[in-house]
């Protein structure tokens, strides 16, 4: 994000560190940030960072939505999903899944296809019952034995 003219750069960071929000305003212009964000500002360009995720550089970027300074790193790093959200993740991947394999259970599929099929369907609807969200055990589908 470049500063237009005579504008400074703010960070609107929740208590966590988190970017929410990059903004663009003339210098000493009020800023309202959401309730718990503090609007760190910059008086000159935003400088490029390394953005950081999974234990490695992803690529030297500005400081994006959703991002995290971490003093450790040096660098805006992209946070782990939550626990939540990595489990709403491992439910879209499976059904998307499921939904890939459903043309193997229809009636006019032959019934070796479909017994061929079926450990497969029912080991991913198992994957929930897995203890580690961020490190799922996919099953390999029979088209890829």
């Amino acid at each position: 994000m470049s500063k237009s003219q005579g504008h400074e750069q703010l960070l609107i960071c929740s208590p966590a560190g988190l970017v929410h929000q990059i903004v663009v305003a003339p210098p000493g212009s009020p800023v309202h940030a959401p309730a718990g964000c503090t609007a760190v500002r910059y008086a000159g360009e935003v400088p490029r960072y390394a953005k950081w995720a999974n234990g490695g550089v992803i690529s030297l970027c500005e400081p994006q939505p959703g991002e995290r300074w971490s003093e450790e790193r040096g660098g805006w790093e992209i946070p782990a999903p939550s626990l939540q959200e990595a489990w709403l993740a491992v439910r879209a991947k499976r059904e998307a899944l499921i939904a890939q394999t459903d043309w193997t259970q229809l009636h006019d599929v032959p019934q070796a296809t479909q017994q061929l099929w079926q450990p497969y369907r029912q080991a991913l609807r198992d994957v929930t019952q897995q203890r580690d969200p961020h490190n799922i055990t996919w099953p390999v589908s029979p088209a890829e034995r």
